[in-house]
């Protein structure tokens, strides 16, 4: 027997991307520890998604939602397929390796969708990470093996990239060892 669950996740993955979009820009493991901490700040200056550029990495049926859901926003949305073929929900639809480039180059924010197969695993590396514009904030929703961990790490130590969220890893569970789990950003 053959079975697929093609969007079985659809809506939580795509609420999920939201939220750690707006949790980023509205500051929200800031002001939940200045909460705890008892501390009242009015310097604290907020972000918001409207205007910015959303790149997806992974243009299916969550990356769809995650689209439909960001033009709520009023944001501008890219999405990269194998075809290049335009979808509905997508400003923009781009493919190749120019595509990428293009998308990681203009986008505030990336959302990383792909599945783990021979032609996604070490899909982004260093020199992918580079193109991103160093406010932008990652979130890698696919798998772990499609991203250069290490290389994100250090991009982020460096402050080449604002921050990143991360669902996945490439070890799992993270070891306790790794810096992601002090990494403010």
């Amino acid at each position: 027997i053959v079975t697929n669950a093609r969007g079985v996740h659809t809506i939580q993955m795509s609420e999920f991307a939201l939220c750690l979009m707006l949790q980023w820009v509205r500051k929200a493991n800031l002001l939940h520890d200045n909460q705890q901490q008892h501390i009242w700040d009015n310097q604290v200056r907020f972000g918001e998604l409207h205007g910015k550029t959303l790149g997806i990495i992974g243009a299916g049926a969550i990356g769809e939602a995650v689209a439909r859901k960001a033009k709520a926003f009023d944001m501008s949305v890219i999405g990269l397929n194998r075809s290049g073929k335009p979808q509905a929900a997508f400003d923009t639809t781009v493919h190749g390796e120019d595509g990428l480039q293009q998308l990681l180059s203009q986008s505030d924010f990336i959302v990383v969708l792909l599945p783990s197969t021979a032609k996604t695993r070490g899909f982004l590396q260093k020199e992918h990470l580079a193109m991103m514009k160093p406010s932008a904030f990652f979130i890698n929703l696919a798998r772990g093996d499609v991203l250069d961990e290490e290389s994100l790490i250090q991009a982020l130590q460096e402050g080449k990239l604002a921050g990143a969220a991360l669902d996945v890893f490439e070890q799992e569970p993270l070891p306790a060892t790794s810096p992601l789990w002090e990494m403010k950003n």
